[in-house]
C-alpha cells in the first residue's frame, strides 16, 4: 500500500487544509488528532471526490482516520464502482 499514489496526494491535502507541514503526517498519523474538524471532513472528502471520481462521504475520515485505512477503502469502493466489477 505504501506505492500507492493516492497516500502522499493525501498527505499533501491533508498537509494543505490543516496548515502543518507534510512530514507530521505518516500514513499511519491519526488525522483526527492534527486537528481535523467536521468542516475540514467535508472539505477534504470533496477534494477527494474529484480525485477519485466518485462522492465520498465525509464520515470516511472518522470511520478510517488515518491515510492507509481511507485509501484501502477508498480503493475498495473504487473496485465495486468499475463496470464488471
Amino acid at each position: 500500500m505504501t506505492d500507492d499514489p493516492l497516500i502522499p496526494w493525501l498527505r499533501s491535502e491533508l498537509a494543505r487544509l490543516l496548515d502543518v507541514p507534510t512530514d507530521r503526517i505518516a500514513a499511519d498519523t491519526q488525522i483526527l488528532e492534527l486537528g481535523l474538524d467536521s468542516l475540514a471532513a467535508v472539505r477534504l472528502c470533496g477534494t477527494i471526490s474529484e480525485k477519485v471520481g466518485f462522492d465520498v462521504d465525509p464520515m470516511l475520515v472518522f470511520d478510517f482516520p488515518t491515510i492507509d485505512e481511507m485509501v484501502t477503502h477508498l480503493r475498495g469502493l473504487a473496485s465495486a464502482t468499475e463496470p464488471n466489477a
